[in-house]
């Protein structure tokens, strides 16, 4: 496929305008020298100028007075590289380039040649057989009107690139500018000595839906004591969070660890663990037995961002698709967990928008 075909046949472009850019690519467009071509003998004079040129392709979408001081606004206004009287084709191939060489996935640029090309056919068209002459002003105007059209559509399809964002604004076509959002680097810390750290985390395929919860016990080395996943049938979010921090303290209950740093990225369950007070009231058999347990530990609870709870996230997803597992000294975590632990345990970081 040739390069231009992703401009002069996008799904954007109004298909009329695709047929006309295409017909003059291959020489089809119906201008006076192709008649003679075909032995029809005519007088010719072009209506798009006041010379009285002879009417021929180039002549309409190029170097002609018209075209040419339409290819001039345009080129000026986006810093193009321009030449009074070039051949259409070459003003294409220098339009195209620029636009091929701004982005990977192709600048809105390239639409440029497609738009102008159709609306001088257009007013060739009018001019010949309304006898409507419209203006460069008109013109241009129609351009930037098509292109925002366009870009609505190609909108609805892919984020734009800065250059046609760029693009956009040099044409007068309002945009919003995309702001970056701030990127933050977090690390899993790990706990202090003598101290282990539970992350738990709870999943809900649909909320509610299938759901489970997973976790996993480390000591103040990174080295993990214990994991689990379990699966806890239909749930909600917040039901699958809080069972998961009550299965991973029977864990840690089981391995005997007593002193723990506990760490969830549900603000709501640690919200309700720093008041002693749950507000949802199904949940509260669940709550009334965390309670209980709590009093035999030494806990300090804290919320961590979701990146820096890979390990308990990945745990709570497998068992909300039905597998069950619980992992403890002498026995492995599954593959990627284990991968997810040695990255944690030499700090790598994680990268939050």
């Amino acid at each position: 496929m040739v390069e231009w075909a992703k401009w002069v046949w996008h799904n954007a472009l109004p298909k009329r305008s695709s047929v006309v850019i295409w017909k003059a690519l291959s020489g089809s467009l119906s201008f006076d020298d192709r008649i003679r071509q075909v032995g029809v003998a005519m007088a010719s004079r072009c209506n798009c100028c006041t010379t009285g040129h002879e009417e021929d392709s180039n002549h309409v979408l190029s170097t002609g007075d018209f075209a040419d001081e339409v290819w001039r606004r345009l080129s000026l206004a986006l810093g193009v590289s321009w030449r009074t009287r070039q051949s259409w084709w070459d003003r294409i191939k220098i339009w195209w380039a620029r636009a091929k060489r701004s982005s990977q996935l192709g600048c809105l640029q390239g639409f440029i040649p497609c738009l102008v090309t159709w609306r001088l056919w257009i007013r060739r068209y009018k001019a010949r057989m309304e006898g409507l002459y419209e203006s460069v002003e008109d013109v241009v105007l129609s351009i930037r009107f098509w292109l925002r059209h366009l870009t609505t559509n190609v909108k609805k399809t892919r984020v734009l690139t800065r250059e046609e964002e760029t693009f956009l604004i040099d044409m007068g076509i309002p945009c919003v500018v995309r702001k970056l959002s701030p990127i933050h680097l977090v690390t899993w810390k790990k706990p202090m000595v003598g101290r282990a750290k539970l992350n738990v985390d709870g999943s809900s395929l649909g909320n509610s839906g299938q759901a489970g919860g997973g976790g996993v016990i480390r000591n103040d080395k990174g080295m993990v004591l214990a994991a689990f996943a379990t699966n806890f049938g239909i749930a909600s979010n917040n039901e699958a969070e809080l069972r998961a921090l009550l299965e991973g303290l029977k864990l840690c209950q089981h391995i005997g660890v007593f002193h723990v740093d506990v760490e969830c990225d549900s603000k709501i369950v640690v919200e309700w663990m720093l008041k002693r007070k749950c507000t949802v009231w199904y949940l509260w058999d669940f709550w009334e037995e965390l309670l209980n347990l709590m009093n035999l530990f030494e806990i300090q609870v804290s919320h961590q961002f979701r990146e820096e709870n890979q390990v308990a996230n990945l745990l709570a997803k497998m068992d909300a698709h039905g597998v069950t597992q619980r992992s403890t000294p002498g026995t492995e975590l599954p593959m990627y967990a284990r991968g997810l632990t040695r990255l944690d345990r030499i700090g790598v970081p994680y990268i939050r928008k």
